[in-house]
């Protein structure tokens, strides 16, 4: 009888707890539908409202959850409008509503797309390829741009190559790229709302791409904590480098100039890990490399 009497004030319990958590429910944005595009960089936001709620507060941001675009205190108001919202990005609207029991809130998303998106690259030709390491890049350009900035990396929206401020231009002259690989370019344009940003992508092909490692093969196990690696060479090698990492392109276990040499031997190499080894070589047009992996038992 007892047990049967704790059971009935358990479920009493979490009943009463279930009910309470949906009576405080944060209600959502209700208007503009969430998901939607938006077209405007002034909106309006409105809010559900019910009678339990006693205060509201918004955010607008540019991840889930943040407020780097806009933090305001509603009080007991449910509508508001934002000013200044990008041209073209993701944006996250928090919603929150103070209850007596404490804060709740709720998140929606919407499309930012003013339809002065940013101009792309003309020339060179987006995904085509590059035999010359020095190029002249020139983007589009509109009457409602107020700023533009050019970004060259290996890696997508990276600047690892190339980063300058261009001004009201929009060519630019970029030198010293790699020989080989892929390289990323990212114009930004700068709009009395903002920031946007379009990508385009190149393919590096001089012809004189840089030499790989030899020994030990690429991919394959080391069981030695000290190996000697061996590079390719040509005639028009004038100098070589050798990176040794725990990540691709990293130089925390080893980095050493090798002259005009192309064999080293590296001692204390980490067990229980994949071993990265970059090798450059410098022609007389600049430098390029390869990257190899290994793993060590």
């Amino acid at each position: 009888m007892k047990k049967t009497a704790f059971l009935s004030f358990i479920c009493f319990l979490f009943g009463s707890l279930a009910v309470a958590v949906l009576a405080y429910a944060a209600p959502p944005i209700i208007t503009p539908v969430p998901g939607s595009t938006l077209t405007s960089s002034t909106v309006t936001f409105t809010g559900g409202h019910t009678s339990a709620d006693l205060q509201h507060w918004l955010y607008v941001g540019t991840t889930q959850g943040a407020r780097d675009l806009f933090s305001q205190d509603l009080g007991t108001g449910h509508k508001l409008t934002v000013s200044g919202l990008p041209s073209s990005t993701i944006i996250w609207v928090r919603y929150w509503t103070r209850f007596s029991a404490g804060w709740a809130s709720t998140d929606q998303s919407y499309t930012m797309n003013l339809g002065t998106g940013a101009p792309p690259i003309i020339t060179p030709t987006p995904e085509s390829t590059l035999t010359n390491d020095t190029v002249t890049f020139t983007g589009g350009h509109t009457s409602a741009d107020l700023q533009h900035w050019l970004y060259v990396g290996t890696t997508q929206g990276a600047s690892d190559v190339f980063s300058q401020d261009l001004g009201m231009g929009h060519t630019v002259t970029v030198g010293w790229l790699p020989h080989s690989g892929t390289i990323w370019v990212r114009y930004w344009t700068r709009f009395s709302a903002g920031w946007a940003s379009t990508d385009q992508s190149y393919t590096m092909n001089l012809g004189t791409g840089a030499p790989p490692i030899i020994t030990p093969v690429p991919g394959s196990t080391l069981t030695s904590s000290t190996v000697t690696f061996t590079g390719g060479h040509t005639s028009a090698d004038l100098q070589h480098w050798l990176y040794v990492g725990t990540m691709q392109g990293a130089g925390d276990l080893f980095s050493q100039n090798m002259g005009t040499g192309h064999t080293l031997t590296v001692w204390g190499l980490p067990s229980s890990t994949i071993i990265w080894v970059r090798y450059w070589t410098r022609f007389s047009a600049g430098w390029a490399f390869t990257d190899q992996s290994y793993t060590r038992p």
